[in-house]
């Protein structure tokens, strides 16, 4: 569990299946329990109702595990909140 994973590209798509935005220039590399934070601002609507983000990962020939994305969505309104989160698949090419 000693091996990073490395994440090329971080695709942000609205709910026509439209690119918005890349989030990162140049890969990055996250070492085993290393977590990246992406932000979208809850005043930001540009992904619509479905906003899906596609991320493209290496990880070493030895590696043992596939990373985990998970996202957490929090929304806050006077007294009231709502929050869940979810887990990415992978999908074929």
């Amino acid at each position: 569990m000693d091996s990073p994973v490395y994440i090329t590209s971080a695709d942000y798509y609205d709910t026509h299946g439209d690119l918005i935005r890349n989030y990162f220039k140049e890969p990055i590399a996250l070492n085993p329990i290393e977590t990246v934070e992406i932000i979208i601002d809850e005043e930001d609507d540009l992904g619509g109702v479905g906003g899906n983000f596609i991320f493209e990962w290496a990880i070493d020939d030895d590696a043992v595990n596939e990373p985990l994305f998970e996202a957490v969505m929090i929304s806050m309104k006077g007294q009231q909140g709502l929050s869940f989160t979810t887990q990415g698949r992978k999908l074929k090419k």
